[in-house]
């Protein structure tokens, strides 16, 4: 649970550093560009690294591979369920807000 925490106020720190970031940038111009174009270059190299030390893990480990053929129908069963979920939300909403396909405001 501590350790959630921290990482939930890490993330809002981050929140705020860019709502000030984002306020200076409208009121001087593109003072903060730099700042903007280095954490996404940041963002790119963790995620890669992240990716990474995942593909090491499950690698390595013997249970993945024993188990791969059964692996693939859950993984693909998941990922269905998820877009199709995804999807009538989607649908949903946009029906209780009164969107047309095209993402216009219809008329009441």
């Amino acid at each position: 649970m501590a350790y959630t925490a921290k990482l939930l106020s890490i993330m809002a720190v981050g929140i705020v550093v860019g709502i000030l970031v984002n306020k200076n940038t409208k009121k001087t111009g593109n003072k903060f560009e730099w700042l903007t174009k280095t954490s996404g270059k940041i963002q790119t190299m963790v995620v890669i690294y992240l990716l990474f030390i995942l593909g090491t893990r499950i690698g390595s480990d013997e249970q993945v591979f024993a188990e791969l053929d059964r692996l693939w129908i859950v993984a693909l069963v998941i990922t269905m369920a998820a877009m199709a979920v995804g999807v009538l939300l989607v649908h949903l909403l946009r029906k209780a807000l009164k969107f047309d396909k095209e993402g216009v405001k219809m008329d009441d």
